[in-house]
Formats: C-alpha cells, sequence, structure tokens
C-alpha cells in the first residue's frame, strides 16, 4: 500500500485538551499491530465498520474519540487492512471490495 500523508485528529479518552494527530500510515501501522492481538472469529464476526470502531475508542486500541466528518476517510484506509488480514486475502483483492 502506497505510504499516506493525510492526518486524522483524534482527544484521548473524550478530553479536549489531549488532542493529537496521526498520520494515514501511522494509525495503519497501529491497527495491524492491534489486529494481530485479535482472535480472526471474534474479527470475522463484526463488520468492518465496527472493528476500527473499536479499536479507535476502545482501551485496547488508540482509546480516543476522533472527528466523524473523517470516519469515511480513515474506513477508506483501514478496511482494506482489515479485509487481507481477517480473510487472508492480496491487499489488491482487499482493496477492490470496497
Amino acid at each position: 500500500m502506497a505510504r499516506m500523508h493525510y492526518l486524522f485528529t483524534f482527544w484521548k479518552e473524550n478530553k479536549t485538551d489531549d488532542c493529537f494527530e496521526l498520520t494515514a500510515d501511522t494509525l495503519s501501522d497501529k491497527f495491524i499491530k492491534w489486529l494481530y492481538t485479535k482472535d480472526n472469529d471474534w474479527l470475522e464476526y463484526y463488520a468492518a465498520d465496527m472493528v476500527v470502531r473499536y479499536f479507535l475508542t476502545g482501551k485496547d486500541g488508540i482509546n480516543s474519540t476522533f472527528k466523524e466528518s473523517q470516519f469515511p476517510s480513515i474506513i477508506h484506509y483501514l478496511k482494506p487492512i482489515y479485509i487481507q488480514h481477517t480473510f487472508n486475502v492480496p491487499i489488491s483483492q482487499a482493496n477492490n471490495e470496497l
């Protein structure tokens, strides 16, 4: 996957004074590492959107709120990774699933 420089804004534990940004690359890397900590049966049970939201807001993930307006872009970057990891398909095929 091409390296991306898009910035996403988050607030740690929903605190307005704890704002930070992550590039799409950094977010993708964190998501990949997080996916490897999850059971595939659990991942397969939930839709990609739900898994990504859990990763972003859960205590074992980013544990932050995000700009809802950025969620479509976040899904654009993370859904192919979810599909590739969970269903063991090449990233080119995962991108075609979008």
